[in-house]
């Protein structure tokens, strides 16, 4: 499947703040990786498909980092937004987390328990994004297993077209809820909450042990697309 997405004009200059030399040089930046950002999007054809096995090491071409200054916890119920530095690096080689191995790793165990996994390749073939569905974290919840987006490559729609995927893929499996552990991060539980996620009474306790800090959050599914 081909996705183009169509370039915005972004307009993030506000009258007289550019005044300061250093509000100058962080909003030319800004303004700089927003336009980067918008060519991308704008100029290139994305084919969204399935993942083949031996394909699983090619997710190193997924540039993870993002800078970010919002996150959040979960308490009582609630959500509670914290400033801080939330930022993503790059992925590490080897190791228990946020590694290529360790990606490779987890995306062979959902195959293995029969599920799906999906990639995103931009024009020139380097992949760009990758989403997997384990669709039996318990007999009635489905589960996001994964969903990473390049920088440079966000808020194009291709994450929102990989969740899709995920998403109906859930449904056909007869699942009446789907799962995720979402980062903390502002980037990762705003792109749940708009798809309706919404946080879990309690969390699923193996996920729970393995990642205290994710911000846990379940969809009801439907006979409807949403």
């Amino acid at each position: 499947m081909l996705y183009r997405k169509a370039s915005r004009t972004r307009q993030v200059f506000h009258h007289g703040i550019l005044g300061h030399p250093a509000i100058a040089v962080k909003a030319s930046a800004v303004l700089a990786r927003h336009l980067l950002r918008d060519a991308e999007c704008g100029m290139s054809s994305v084919n969204i498909r399935s993942l083949l096995p031996q394909e699983f090491p090619r997710v190193c071409e997924i540039d993870r980092t993002e800078e970010m200054h919002v996150g959040y916890r979960a308490e009582g119920g609630r959500l509670i937004r914290q400033e801080g530095d939330w930022s993503s690096v790059p992925w590490r080689p080897e190791g228990a987390s946020h590694s290529v191995t360790s990606i490779i790793r987890g995306l062979e165990e959902v195959l293995a328990d029969g599920g799906s996994i999906w990639a995103a390749f931009d024009e020139r073939g380097r992949m760009v994004g990758v989403a997997s569905l384990r669709p039996r974290l318990t007999r009635t919840q489905a589960q996001v297993d994964l969903l990473h987006v390049s920088d440079g490559f966000r808020r194009c729609g291709i994450g929102a077209q990989l969740f899709d995927r995920v998403r109906d893929a859930a449904r056909a499996s007869g699942a009446r809820d789907l799962y995720v552990s979402a980062t903390p991060t502002g980037s990762a539980v705003g792109f749940y909450r708009s798809r309706g996620f919404q946080l879990v009474d309690k969390p699923h306790p193996r996920l729970w042990a393995q990642e205290p800090d994710d911000i846990h959050m379940i969809l009801t599914l439907s006979g409807k697309e949403g």
